[in-house]
């Protein structure tokens, strides 16, 4: 006799998840099935240096770097060290953003 069961996993966070599933058959028998979840972290490629020339007191410099992702899906702000340490980020804004991909 065999029997064909279709699992659904659907991790609410991108972080790692690791459990056991156990199935348990009519006759007494049990079988455990592992289940791991991981996402590829992201993997950043950009320049070690910038070089802006010279850049006299007073004055501005603007440069265009290019920040390349190699790795999995990753979602990166920009912003000020003040509005980082306030900064929080939901499940529901997470699946906001990845729908406007």
């Amino acid at each position: 006799m065999a029997v064909k069961y279709v699992a659904a996993f659907r991790p609410e966070s991108y972080q790692p998840f690791t459990d056991r599933l156990e199935i348990f058959s009519p006759d007494g028998s049990r079988s455990v099935v592992c289940v791991q979840a991981r996402n590829e972290l992201p993997r950043l490629k950009y320049p070690s240096k910038v070089d802006l020339g010279k850049c006299l007191p007073g004055t501005t410099m603007k440069a265009v770097i290019t920040v390349e992702n190699k790795g999995g899906f990753g979602m990166f702000y920009v912003m000020r060290r003040s509005e980082f340490d306030a900064f929080t980020v939901t499940e529901h804004r997470l699946r906001e953003d990845r729908v406007g991909m």
